[in-house]
């Protein structure tokens, strides 16, 4: 076979290639991409070839017109005129440098893919270009990302003949063949135990709230920091973040912190059975995190299809320019029948006839994209109905979300303990004498006190509890026959812990699901469904004698006041009544305002603040002289007292999104304290008789009063009511399957393929 090189101005024909060797392979799962290499050894009698450049283009002919594009990665001297070339395939320039990955919500595959090459020249087919990914990619070469890629889309990498990347699925129909008489005698089959389950794990990641410090330093000009797991909401101090992703910033000059938020990391498992064997022997594929519910059921059906082909052909044949991944008809060296198989690997020795040691999977057929299912297709079921699966759809992922519990009420603030219960109360003193002739003056001196006990401090309501969310139930319903599927979607709760209804698919309920701590996040949308509801925070307490009331979330107290004494005095000159005659009056009053507390502030309920407590009010006593009575009377009370009111609480939140919970409503402040009080009061006073006639005498009176006036507690505040738990849903994901048409076997010329008996081979 005529095969030569062409490299830089060097051409080599087959007679100046002495020996070598050519790898050529392909992941049928493209879960991993295997670099193609070429090391060949010519005869040259420039030794400026030495002087290379990495990277550069060598083309190989394994026949006319047809060359394979390799990059050089080394050229050393094999014997005074003989070189050894080292090259690789296209691909091997994705093995260096790093792609610096994400969070992919939805992007589609031709821009991630072309994110990934860069400037490695890559042509993608028009089929695979708008397939929409889900998951992270880390910092990694972007060979193992491009691998990502494909193994989520279903596609597997070629070269195209000028070095560009391409990628497109496996075709299924025949390529070419390997005959009996192309195949060495010292061919063997291996036979692989038996895969009895495939698990595939899907991933989500999830916007989370939890805070994480990512550095800590100075920081250059430029300097990229990276993490170790996807990060959001990035925040610095000390410097300024000058571009980001999920994996990475890069900052400015400065000394400081760099923190962000994590993503809630959401695993599930999807496993399907392979075949029947004594000893389980399961293949896992965990690691894979573009694998989302969209496209979880496919891959794992792949990994089915490819598991289930025991038999590996390992024949050295003269090599007619097949590729890796084409599907061949070839011979069973063993059985003697003709098979068709799917050729891995070909490592073909540089010759005159070239001869490769090929790995073909027996009876592997690949899985065409029309046959694949991905789960792209996605409605959201509210209210009752009956639902009817579109044209092709043979099975379906429903998620089944009830209905959210409302709420519970916060409860009510309290007014505290004690009060004297008396009312406003007087205590009074009347002193009376009778003036004669002969004792025609005196002095009074009359007191009077009064004591009240207050109130203690009225204490916060207990906030309400939040509901619990509608259950959650998966569900994959296959063989789907076309009739309509009836549903009904739970109802929330209405009020105050009042249960939410449960949803229904046809024979399906979420009664049969569990609550999420995190509820259920859309993989296509991103909306997070049957979401926990907040606790109300309990009330304030009101505060005691002299202080504050409690402050909540933010929301502040009444104020307090203290007490303390409040004297006041009274003076009269004189009075004068039929026949008495009284002088220099006096009084003094000695009260103590109460001290009293501020109401406590209303509870919050999640974002909604209660409303801030009062503040108490006070009054000073007041003195006064009367001679309304016809005689003087002092009389002396003390102010009123108040204490703050408690505010109100917020009501809950209702449910958001369907099968969220309502959230408790939040307590009421409780009222403040109002101290005991007292009053008394002292007076006095020098009277004169007068009169006329030999006998005469004069009754005289003086009072003095104290009233004494309790303090009142303010109102305690009201409890917040529980939010409405919101109305379950039905969200459903499903594909459209495109079965290719049977019939004979052909190849790409479509030419029909037979067996070596000449039978034609019926797919």
């Amino acid at each position: 076979m005529s095969h030569s090189i062409v490299y830089e101005s060097w051409t080599f024909p087959a007679d100046k290639i002495k020996e070598g060797n050519l790898y050529l392979a392909t992941s049928l799962l493209a879960s991993s991409l295997e670099v193609n290499s070429f090391a060949p050894v010519v005869e040259c009698d420039d030794p400026s070839i030495l002087d290379f450049q990495r990277n550069a283009k060598l083309l190989y002919y394994a026949e006319p017109g047809r060359p394979m594009v390799f990059r050089v990665q080394n050229i050393k001297r094999a014997g005074p005129s003989r070189y050894e070339i080292s090259a690789t395939s296209t691909l091997g320039l994705l093995t260096e440098g790093r792609h610096m990955g994400g969070i992919y919500t939805g992007q589609e595959a031709e821009k991630v893919i072309l994110d990934i090459c860069g400037t490695v020249p890559v042509e993608i087919k028009n089929v695979l270009k708008k397939i929409k990914l889900y998951g992270w990619l880390p910092i990694a070469a972007p060979r193992d990302n491009f691998a990502q890629v494909l193994f989520a889309i279903g596609a597997t990498l070629k070269t195209d003949l000028d070095g560009v990347l391409r990628v497109e699925g496996l075709w299924d129909g025949i390529s070419g063949q390997v005959p009996q008489d192309n195949m060495y005698t010292d061919a063997n089959v291996d036979y692989s135990a038996r895969i009895t389950q495939v698990i595939v794990t899907e991933h989500q990641y999830v916007p989370w709230t939890e805070e994480k410090q990512l550095f800590e330093g100075t920081a250059q000009e430029g300097d990229v920091i990276t993490f170790d797991e996807p990060m959001h909401s990035l925040a610095a101090q000390g410097f300024t973040i000058q571009a980001s992703g999920a994996n990475w910033a890069r900052v400015s000059a400065g000394s400081g912190t760099l923190t962000g938020k994590t993503y809630l990391h959401n695993t599930r498992q999807i496993s399907k059975a392979v075949q029947a064997a004594s000893t389980p022997n399961v293949k896992t594929v965990e690691d894979i995190t573009l694998v989302s519910l969209v496209n979880s059921q496919v891959c794992a059906q792949r990994l089915v299809d490819y598991y289930k082909c025991r038999e590996l052909i390992d024949a050295p044949v003269v090599y007619q320019g097949e590729n890796p991944g084409d599907r061949l008809a070839t011979w069973h060296p063993f059985d003697k029948i003709g098979v068709t198989a799917c050729l891995e690997s070909a490592d073909i020795t540089l010759s005159n006839t070239l001869k490769a040691q090929e790995k073909l999977l027996v009876g592997y057929v690949p899985p065409q994209f029309e046959e694949m299912i991905t789960y792209d297709n996605h409605e959201v079921l509210t209210g009752s109905g009956s639902w009817s699966p579109p044209e092709g759809t043979t099975s379906v992922i429903a998620v089944l979300i009830g209905g959210g519990q409302a709420g519970t009420n916060g409860a009510n603030g309290t007014i505290g303990s004690g009060g004297s219960n008396l009312g406003d109360r007087t205590d009074k003193q009347y002193l009376e004498k009778i003036l004669t002739e002969s004792s025609p003056s005196s002095s009074f001196s009359a007191s009077a006190s009064r004591t009240a006990t207050g109130y203690t401090n009225g204490k916060g309501g207990v906030g309400g509890r939040a509901g619990s969310p509608g259950k959650i139930l998966r569900v994959e319903i296959k063989n789907l026959s076309g009739e309509g599927i009836p549903y009904s979607c739970g109802q929330g709760g209405a009020s105050n812990g009042a249960a939410g209804t449960e949803t229904t698919f046809g024979d399906h309920s979420s009664a049969e699901g569990a609550v999420s701590q995190t509820g259920y996040t859309d993989a296509v949308t991103g909306i997070t469904y049957a979401c926990q509801g907040v606790n109300g925070t309990d009330g304030g307490d009101g505060g005691s004698e002299g202080t504050d009331g409690a402050s909540v979330n933010g929301v502040s107290g009444g104020r307090g006041y203290r007490g303390g004494s409040d004297p006041h005095t009274a003076t009269r000159s004189v009075y004068s009544d039929s026949g008495a005659y009284y002088r220099n009056i006096k009084a003094t009053l000695n009260t103590q305002v109460s001290a009293i507390g501020g109401g406590g502030a209303g509870g919050s309920s999640g974002s909604t603040p209660g409303q801030p407590g009062s503040s108490g009010t006070q009054a000073a006593g007041s003195l006064r002289i009367t001679t309304d009575s016809g005689h003087p009377r002092a009389m002396g009370e003390n102010g009123r007292c108040t204490s703050g009111s408690g505010g109100n609480g917020a009501n809950g939140v209702s449910g958001a999104t369907p099968g969220s919970a309502g959230s408790g409503g939040a307590g009421g402040g409780g009222a403040g304290a109002v101290a005991s009080n007292s009053v008394s009061v002292q007076a006095s006073c020098d009277v004169d008789a007068y009169g006329s006639g030999s006998v005469w005498k004069r009754y005289v009176r003086f009072e003095a009063w104290a009233t004494g006036r309790n303090g009142y507690s303010g109102n305690p505040g009201n409890g917040g009511a529980g939010g409405a738990g919101a109305p379950g849903c039905i969200i459903l994901y499903y594909g459209v399957q495109k079965k290719s048409p049977a019939g004979q076997l052909v190849d790409k010329q479509n030419r029909i393929i037979l067996d070596r008996l000449g039978r034609r081979i019926i797919m």
